[in-house]
């Protein structure tokens, strides 16, 4: 995978696979079934099932996420991840897992797409290399009225292009805030700059690199059970894949390709984001083929609650 100066690789939407292609686990893909290397021996996984309804788990996405030796102390050219998810109303949790050669029982189906790797771009700057200071403030305003909402979270604007112009950004290229921009909104504000970049990005790529995270605080990671050593970020699932994961079904669906009921129940998907957080040694379990690694999710709500919050101690202070 190659990233930008900061090592970060976007995924964007690519073609519907087709049941003639012979799809490997090299390809990186949303949906469908999981595909596990061949070269590993029958697995023993278990279904994979949902930690609240229990019920199984369908593929959200599947990334080949190859390992040099110098990233994991020895050299993995077959690692694979797959992020399962439950499409029960109400039962949104993320799993992460590492390789199993045995696929397990799942839930519904999710409309199979490929996912095509591209270098994050870089900040737009003027003739003399500045940060476009108007195009902050615009972002600034509109993320402020979006604020105003009574009980809706703020909205990362669409774009129809991803531009790669200009040159890679480092984070003192985010710095511009607003006064009023502090907390959770200045990290909400950074985070939402960042989309602007690609606003139609599924997925983000960057082992050992920095989470992009909407919330004051970052996400609390356990320990790798295996090693003891702090687990380091790998990559993100980003909003538009629920939008293009719903559009897919819809379109599937009038072929009559897809279950009626997808469509219904994706919109109970509102996460902002959903990182995923691997050992960095990428240790194996004892007895196992598959590891299971951690995935943290920060849905809308937890947007608008920060919001909310905000706005009752500003009215509360005298």
């Amino acid at each position: 995978m190659t990233g930008n100066a900061e090592g970060v690789t976007l995924c964007l939407a690519g073609d519907l696979t087709h049941p003639e292609d012979s799809i490997t686990h090299y390809d990186t893909k949303t949906g469908g079934t999981p595909i596990f290397p061949t070269c590993l021996q029958p697995g023993k996984i278990q279904s994979v099932s949902c930690g609240v309804c229990d019920n199984p788990l369908s593929l959200v996405v599947q990334t080949y996420a190859p390992l040099a030796a110098q990233q994991a102390g020895r050299s993995l050219p077959e690692r694979c991840l797959y992020i399962f998810g439950c499409t029960q109303a109400g039962s949104a949790q993320p799993e992460a897992a590492t390789p199993s050669y045995r696929a397990p029982a799942q839930g519904r189906v999710l409309p199979e797409f490929y996912l095509k790797f591209r270098p994050e771009p870089g900040v737009k700057r003027d003739l003399l290399g500045r940060v476009d200071e108007q195009h902050m403030a615009q972002l600034l305003a509109e993320y402020e009225q979006s604020c105003g909402r009574a009980g809706q979270a703020p909205q990362v604007a669409e774009s129809a292009s991803c531009s790669v112009d200009g040159e890679p950004e480092t984070w003192a290229g985010e710095g511009y805030e607003h006064a009023s921009a502090t907390g959770a909104d200045s990290m909400y504000l950074k985070f939402s700059k960042r989309l602007q970049r690609c606003p139609q990005q599924c997925l983000r790529y960057s082992f050992g690199g920095k989470v992009l995270w909407p919330g004051s605080r970052p996400p609390a990671v356990p320990a790798c059970d295996t090693c003891r050593r702090a687990r380091v970020f790998e990559m993100q699932l980003m909003a538009p894949l629920i939008h293009l994961t719903e559009e897919a079904a819809e379109w599937l669906q009038g072929d009559g390709m897809a279950e009626q009921d997808l469509v219904t129940l994706l919109p109970d998907w509102d996460w902002l984001t959903v990182a995923v957080f691997t050992c960095p040694n990428s240790c194996e379990s004892a007895g196992s083929e598959v590891v299971e690694e951690c995935a943290v999710m920060f849905n809308e709500s937890d947007a608008v609650t920060a919001q909310a919050g905000k706005r009752a101690k500003l009215v509360a202070e005298p």
